[in-house]
């Protein structure tokens, strides 16, 4: 068995698209990833509102950013970014990397920042990128991740891949284009539920992101930035390792920085840009 999906951007809402969400997964497509961010500029003002359509429709949603390597080195800056923007919104899936932008890197640094991205997200996380790219990156071996390629005209899910993505174009004859995958079915039982809760942690004396195997970054947030305050007494709700990570918040109030950790700026937010470099 296969599970047909879909992935979005702003790119579908050209001209005032709107998506048709319940007729697509009448055609059998039952997920749908929606592109949050691009690199540390751009945020698709359509992602909250599509996530929660496609939800209502009956669709697993995830959610999905662009990365720009050459122009941001360090790939927490835009990890911090992306996680950001889908903070507070409802999600089922685990986060996706769609690796399209080489820019000035060599194939040997962009294969670096993608694995680091990739090591924040989570072992569930996906990563997209076409069979060039993934020929020249050595498969990424290393770490746990899904791989999702683009193989236009693939007649099923390929060997090796956990998505393909196998074209584009209208869906039953209507609506927008879009970009149409096949899943391995085990995505059904990839819900993140207490697996990549994008947190942002406000302690009152420094904010910080927890990721997905506890470790914890400096945040510098934007004005306007959403900040989940959180208070200890609901570590009960989290994982075991963000429970873990957010008791290693304990000595901050009087120490500041704990040991470990990664400081680094979230560059300020663009709300409502819809710039979109490469169509997705």
């Amino acid at each position: 068995m296969t599970v047909l999906g879909v992935d979005v951007s702003a790119w579908q809402h050209q001209g005032g698209a709107t998506i048709p969400w319940t007729q697509w997964y009448g055609g059998g497509f039952r997920v749908a990833y929606v592109q949050a961010t691009q690199g540390t500029g751009v945020q698709n003002p359509y992602f909250a509102q599509d996530a929660q359509d496609a939800r209502a429709a009956g669709f697993l949603v995830g959610a999905y950013h662009m990365c720009y390597p050459s122009l941001n080195p360090d790939p927490a800056n835009e990890f911090a970014y992306f996680t950001a923007y889908i903070a507070g919104t409802t999600l089922d899936l685990p986060p996706m990397l769609d690796d399209e932008q080489i820019g000035s890197l060599t194939f040997a640094e962009l294969r670096t920042w993608v694995l680091d991205w990739l090591a924040l997200a989570g072992p569930q996380a996906l990563h997209y990128c076409d069979q060039t790219y993934l020929s020249n990156l050595d498969a990424l071996g290393g770490i746990p991740y899904h791989q999702w390629t683009g193989r236009p005209g693939a007649a099923a899910l390929a060997a090796g891949d956990f998505a393909t993505q196998y074209g584009s174009g209208p869906i039953g004859g209507s609506g927008p284009n879009a970009d149409q995958d096949y899943f391995d079915p085990s995505i059904l039982a990839q819900e993140e539920t207490n697996v990549f809760d994008p947190i942002i942690v406000n302690t009152g004396s420094g904010v910080w992101l927890i990721d997905s195997d506890g470790s914890m970054y400096g945040v510098t947030p934007p004005a306007g930035s959403p900040v989940l305050g959180m208070a200890g007494a609901d570590a009960n709700t989290l994982s075991g390792k963000r429970a873990a990570a957010l008791a290693k918040l304990t000595p901050v109030a009087s120490t500041g920085v704990p040991a470990h950790t990664h400081p680094f700026t979230l560059p300020a937010s663009s709300a409502g840009t819809t710039g979109e470099p490469v169509a997705g």
